[in-house]
C-alpha cells in the first residue's frame, strides 16, 4: 500500500465524471457531475442518522453487517485497486482506529506510513489483495467513529463508482448506470 496525493488522482476521477466538493465543515465528498447517469444505494444501520442520496435505493442492514457487505461489493466490482481518503484528514481517522488495528500485524507496517501523511488527505491506494485490511480498517471505524472528520471515502482508477463510508452506521455507493444490475444482484444475494 501506498499514498497518493488526492490532488494528482483528480484529473482521472474527472475523467469519470467525479467531482471532489467540500462542504460546510471543510469535509471532502465526492459527486458526479449531473450530465452522468448514475445509480445510488444507501444501506444503513436503522440507527444511522446519514440521509440519503435523493433517489436511493434503501437497505437496512445492522452496523455490524456492513463491512462484510461492502466486501462482497468491492468483489463483485472487481476494482484493481481502491483509493481511500479521508473526510478529514488522516489524523481523524487514525485518532478513531488506531487502537483496533494495531492487532494487525500487516497494519503495523502501513502505520508507519499512514504517519507521514496525519494532516493531509493523500489516498491510501489498497490493491485488491489487501482488501482484507481496508474491511478491518472500516470495521475499526463503524465501532469508534463518533465524528463526520472520521468519515471515508473510496474511489477507484479503473470504474466510475465512489463508496462513502459513513461511521454511524452507513455506506453510499454511487455508480454510473451500467453497474446497476452488479449491485443489485449482489444486495439481493446478501438479502
Amino acid at each position: 500500500m501506498l499514498f497518493v496525493k488526492h490532488e494528482d488522482l483528480l484529473p482521472s476521477l474527472e475523467k469519470q465524471g467525479l467531482v471532489k466538493v467540500e462542504d460546510e465543515l471543510g469535509l471532502i465528498r465526492f459527486e458526479f457531475n449531473p450530465d452522468v447517469e448514475v445509480c445510488a444505494y444507501h444501506i444503513q444501520d436503522p440507527t444511522s442518522r446519514v440521509l440519503p442520496f435523493p433517489d436511493a435505493v434503501i437497505s437496512q442492514r445492522s452496523k455490524d453487517s456492513l463491512p462484510e457487505t461492502l466486501d462482497h461489493l468491492l468483489s463483485r466490482i472487481h476494482l484493481n485497486e481502491v483509493l481511500v481518503i479521508p473526510a478529514g484528514v488522516w489524523k481523524d481517522v487514525m485518532n478513531c482506529v488506531a487502537y483496533d488495528m494495531a492487532k494487525d500485524e500487516d497494519w503495523g507496517e502501513i502505520d508507519a506510513i499512514v504517519a507521514m501523511h496525519l494532516n493531509t488527505r493523500n489516498a491510501l491506494a489498497v490493491p485488491r489483495s489487501e482488501t482484507r485490511i481496508l474491511i478491518e480498517l472500516v470495521q475499526a471505524l463503524f465501532k469508534n467513529a463518533t465524528e463526520p472528520r472520521q468519515d471515508i471515502t473510496l474511489v477507484s482508477e479503473d470504474r466510475s463508482v465512489f463508496f462513502e463510508i459513513f461511521g454511524d452506521g452507513a455506506i453510499s455507493l454511487t455508480c454510473v448506470s451500467t453497474l446497476a444490475d452488479e449491485i443489485n444482484r449482489t444486495l439481493e444475494q446478501l438479502a
